[in-house]
Order: C-alpha cells, then sequence, then structure tokens
C-alpha cells in the first residue's frame, strides 16, 4: 500500500466515523441509513470530467438531494444541490457544469445526501473508458 492510498482511506475512515457520530446525535425522524439511491457514472459527452448518475431505487420521494464531491490528495471538495425532487425510481445527473468549480475526476469521493437520511451514500469515481 502506498502513502497516498494509506492517506486516502484514513481520511474516509475518518469522515465515515464523524458521520456516524452526526447520524446519532440527530436521532430523531431520520433513517440512519443511507439514502436508498445507487450512483454510477459515464464519461462527459464534451470530455470534460466524469457524469454522477443518481438514481432513486426506492418507490418514494426523495427531497433536497445533495451530493458533494471531495478529492482528498488535494483537499478540496464541492457541492451542488442536485434537485428539489427525485421522483421514485428517477435519475438526475450531476456534472462539471452544475459543480462549476469541480470536475468529477477518477479517484475522489462522491457522497449524496437528502432529507430523513442521515448518513449519505459514498461512492468512489472509477476509471471510465471512453
Amino acid at each position: 500500500m502506498n502513502i497516498s492510498s494509506a492517506k486516502r482511506r484514513q481520511a474516509g475512515i475518518c469522515i465515515a466515523f464523524a458521520v456516524f457520530v452526526c447520524a446519532l446525535a440527530s436521532g430523531c425522524g431520520k433513517s440512519a441509513l443511507p439514502p436508498p439511491v445507487t450512483v454510477t457514472y459515464r464519461p462527459s459527452v464534451v470530455g470534460i470530467g466524469t457524469v454522477i448518475q443518481i438514481s432513486n431505487t426506492s418507490s418514494h420521494h426523495l427531497y433536497n438531494i445533495q451530493v458533494v464531491g471531495r478529492n482528498f490528495d488535494e483537499v478540496s471538495s464541492a457541492s451542488v444541490k442536485a434537485t428539489d425532487h427525485l421522483e421514485p425510481y428517477g435519475i438526475i445527473e450531476v456534472g462539471w457544469m452544475e459543480f462549476e468549480a469541480w470536475v468529477p475526476r477518477p479517484g475522489e469521493s462522491v457522497e449524496v445526501y437528502c432529507d430523513n437520511y442521515a448518513m449519505p451514500y459514498v461512492s468512489v469515481i472509477p476509471e471510465l473508458t471512453q
């Protein structure tokens, strides 16, 4: 294991622990589980970064979908409100145009938050073939 991946893993563990503690503290009315979504990726049509595809896998409406992208090597992050409302089994896409200053790239993490769920859904952007 190289130093970069060790730092990345340690930062991920720290974030997961902090989110867990916040979830315990927030308590009432929120699920301790992540939102019922899946995150997939596709190359950007214009060739700038990766497009994040968020799918609601439940029969419930999800509200105030917030997407946070993090680059642990550069210690940077960006956040965007993807949508106010994601219908059951609906899909929303977020890319560099929505993030403005942040371009999603392989190896960076993506966190998906929404109302009534204390924990985020967390994913890492994979290497994609064009």
